[in-house]
């Protein structure tokens, strides 16, 4: 009819792939965005990304969330895998006392207690470094290409910069990836070995107890030589002081 402008053309086989991508992140049929504009869908698309983005990162400490956190740990270990001397350590770290802290000075200090522990970790990790709040006052992080001491001496930095900001402490236990380790599982043995730390070297003091300095702290004392102090990769030898 004259005067009406002419309709879309056809749907391209780009344009039809692309409606099949927005309709699986949807999970809709396909059939259901036909006839929708492209930039419709494109709209769609970034919105969806951008609740993933939400979804993936904590609201209070910024840092990812569990399962977002999982995932990301995974596609490192697959990485790992490619090379035959490539290093992974997983710390996993637990907040001393934090239960105290809410306690006797309020849940908004607990809070900021949680933000600073977070911010000094992204602080002084590489950008590279993954850091997951694992759970209500647990952190995990991801070391690529570092090795358990190296590791270890960060979170040392970490901890006593945090108690001199706080006055609060935290406990760590390690683990490097093994030969047929998935990412939960390394995360697993890594938290085996906190608990060990804390069994063998009875970390977290009071806070009453522990006079103000991570430096007096037997978290991060000087282990026995030749103790084992990580929790072994499999099919690695145990490290030990020397």
């Amino acid at each position: 009819m004259a005067g009406l402008a002419p309709g879309p053309g056809p749907e391209t086989p780009s344009e039809r792939a692309f409606r099949r991508e927005v309709a699986a992140e949807l999970r809709v049929a396909p059939d259901q965005l036909a006839g929708v504009p492209r930039d419709v869908l494109e709209a769609i698309e970034r919105r969806i990304g951008e609740l993933k983005d939400e979804a993936a990162v904590d609201e209070l400490t910024g840092v990812l969330r569990r399962a977002a956190g999982l995932d990301q740990l995974q596609r490192e270990v697959r990485r790992a895998r490619r090379f035959d001397d490539y290093k992974l350590v997983v710390a996993f770290c637990d907040l001393d006392d934090l239960k105290v802290v809410n306690d006797t000075s309020g849940h908004p200090a607990g809070d900021a207690v949680l933000r600073e522990m977070a911010a000094g970790l992204r602080r002084r990790l590489r950008a590279y470094d993954l850091v997951i709040r694992w759970g209500g006052d647990e952190f995990v992080c991801s070391l690529p290409g570092a090795g358990v001491e190296a590791a270890q001496g960060a979170m040392e930095d970490i901890r006593t910069e945090l108690s001199a900001r706080t006055g609060c402490t935290f406990s760590a236990g390690f683990a490097e990836l093994g030969l047929d380790d998935e990412a939960e599982a390394l995360v697993s043995r890594a938290d085996a070995d906190y608990y060990e730390r804390r069994r063998r070297e009875r970390w977290g003091p009071s806070r009453q107890n522990r006079q103000g300095s991570a430096a007096h702290s037997p978290a991060y004392s000087t282990p026995i030589r030749g103790v084992r102090t990580t929790t072994p990769a499999p099919g690695r030898k145990p490290s030990s002081t020397t």
